[in-house]
């Protein structure tokens, strides 16, 4: 039975090689646009570097604040979020002209 159940986790493994895991990338206020950021203890400051560092269908939690940039969504299934809500992370656009 042990020898059917290690076969069987093997074919599955090999049926779906596809599958990967997706990374969380964290962007606050405070925090920096270096390669190393998008942790929660070393966030990416601004919300298109932290998508810049994201892959397709990884995650991007935004912090509070207003954050004057314009952003680029173009990754397939990459989610956007913020931790305060619609009203509690605001992106500006205002006077860039992009």
């Amino acid at each position: 039975m042990y020898v059917f159940i290690k076969r069987l986790a093997v074919l599955l493994l090999l049926a779906f090689p596809c599958v990967a895991l997706s990374k969380t990338f964290y962007v606050e206020k405070w925090g920096e646009d270096i390669a190393e950021c998008g942790s929660k203890t070393v966030p990416c400051q601004s919300i298109q570097y932290g998508i810049d560092q994201a892959d397709e269908r990884d995650k991007v939690i935004v912090g509070p604040g207003v954050y004057f940039e314009s952003i680029d969504m173009d990754k397939e299934g990459l989610k956007l979020e913020s931790v305060a809500g619609r009203y509690g992370t605001v992106i500006d656009t205002t006077g860039i002209n992009d």
